[in-house]
């Protein structure tokens, strides 16, 4: 066997271990600790909040907020915005501490509807479905 061959056969074998191996684990339900199990986020985005906040009015209506350019931030160059505005994390408050924030820019009364998610190692767990918060209450 050529030294291209034996490349390329050694590359499958990877290849094969990389892609069966969490079927194995997540679909067949073997138990083998050599293949590994699929993880949709490993330490880094653990703990990453997705959120969307919107505005709710005494008519009824709801509009989004953009809480990047309510709270200072700036779309094109995003290394000058604090690092707190863009990325949410859950040790650093979370979803309501933008919440909180954001009241600090809006007027006293205003309602927040609040939709969030964190990321854990096993998939998105949602933290709020639509929790409403009146500014009165998130500000000191």
């Amino acid at each position: 066997m050529n030294a291209h061959r034996f490349r390329l056969v050694v590359f499958v074998l990877i290849t094969a271990l990389m892609i069966g191996g969490p079927i194995y684990r997540q679909v067949f339900g073997g138990t083998n600790k050599i293949f590994r199990n699929w993880v949709m986020f490993s330490t880094p985005g653990v703990g990453d909040v997705d959120a969307r906040f919107t505005q709710l009015f005494d008519d009824g209506s709801e509009v989004e907020l953009d809480r990047i350019a309510i709270l200072g931030g700036n779309r094109t160059n995003w290394r000058e915005m604090p690092r707190n505005t863009w990325r949410i994390r859950k040790r650093y408050g979370g979803a309501m501490e933008v919440v909180r924030r954001l009241c600090g820019h809006l007027d006293r009364g205003s309602k927040i509807k609040v939709y969030a998610r964190l990321a854990t190692r096993k998939g998105w767990r949602v933290q709020y479905e639509g929790k409403q918060v009146v500014c009165d209450d998130a500000l000191p």
